[in-house]
């Protein structure tokens, strides 16, 4: 899918379209791209799956339609008309068994060996792991160098959002905020979807509600004379998102809710920005980024020191998940 837009250099080209360059459907990622090509799904491609206790070969199911390929085989083409092919010059099968040779002592200490010829033969195969979970406490470990939390870190002077001291309160907690928008919005995740993924199917968004909807009390709304199906604008100090209204009950009185990952394209027929615009200042904190790059390598490194298992070692920083629950709002009739 070309852009139309002029073509740029060589090594331009792989640093601005490598990151945008395979997807499975269109987004709101693909419309900055300047190039998309059709990536295959996981039902379409061979993977090869550690889910920390076992190994597995995930073989494809269907065959990829249309025009449609693995970026496994397109990066070696596009890396030799970048003149990069002496990169990647191994098939997907030695990049298979290369993974298979790594330092993972789960991994390199069955008996007997594990190669791709077997594993795909077997489809699974149990790794040398302990039969029971790691336990940071009864097995001996800690999380940081005296074993106690740690509520200041030296290493994180400096960056705006540093230091623990320095974190935003979190909204819901502001009761100055709270009387200017009463509401809690929780932004759910829809059970009919896999966060974003399959949106596009229209049996399971009917199934969903098709499309974004505010679910509120009838309490708040007769607060607000309100019924459902009115067209209603949900604000706060960061923006305006206009949806139809649902009575729900699965809400307690002072919660809102609009439903996860809905994309812009589902607002334009109301007119509307999504709901990423009423989004949480903890979620999107602008020192979030340096945070994570200073914090997230230092975390790990410090993990690995203190034998903590790679499988529970892992950070969000402070545009973590959770934050998309802090956010405040109110809500209105639209005009």
């Amino acid at each position: 899918m070309d852009s139309g837009q002029p073509l740029l250099g060589d090594a331009q080209v792989l640093r601005r379209v490598e990151q945008w360059l395979f997807e499975i459907r269109e987004t709101e990622t693909t419309a900055f791209a300047d190039y998309v090509l059709p990536d295959t799904m996981t039902y379409e491609r061979e993977e090869i799956v550690n889910y920390g206790h076992v190994l597995v070969d995930c073989p494809p199911c269907v065959e990829p339609g249309y025009e449609i390929r693995n970026e496994a085989d397109i990066y070696p083409e596009l890396a030799q008309r970048l003149g990069l092919g002496q990169y990647f010059e191994r098939t997907r099968d030695e990049n298979y068994e290369l993974w298979l040779t790594c330092d993972d002592p789960a991994v390199t200490t069955v008996e007997p060996p594990i190669t791709l010829e077997r594993l795909r033969e077997e489809q699974m195969i149990k790794l040398n792991t302990p039969q029971r979970c790691y336990d940071i406490f009864s097995d001996g470990g800690q999380l940081t160098e005296s074993g106690r939390y740690n509520f200041y870190r030296e290493e994180l002077v400096g960056i705006k959002a540093g230091p623990v001291v320095d974190r935003i309160p979190a909204l819901i907690d502001d009761q100055d905020m709270r009387a200017k928008y009463p509401l809690h919005l929780f932004i759910g995740r829809s059970r009919f979807f896999m966060q974003g993924q399959l949106r596009e199917i229209a049996e399971l968004d009917a199934l969903s509600g098709s499309g974004p909807r505010l679910g509120m009390t009838v309490e708040d709304a007769q607060a607000r004379g309100l019924k459902q199906g009115d067209m209603v604008e949900v604000f706060n100090g960061k923006g305006v998102v206009k949806v139809p209204l649902v009575i729900v009950n699965f809400l307690q009185p002072g919660m809102v809710h609009l439903w996860y990952a809905y994309g812009v394209k589902w607002y334009e027929p109301y007119g509307s920005e999504p709901a990423q615009e009423l989004g949480s200042n903890c979620g999107m904190y602008e020192g979030a980024d340096e945070l994570n790059a200073t914090w997230t390598p230092y975390l790990v490194d410090l993990y690995g020191k203190l034998g903590v298992p790679a499988a529970l070692c892992n950070s969000c920083g402070i545009s973590g998940a959770e934050t998309i629950w802090d956010i405040l709002c109110d809500v209105r009739r639209a005009e």
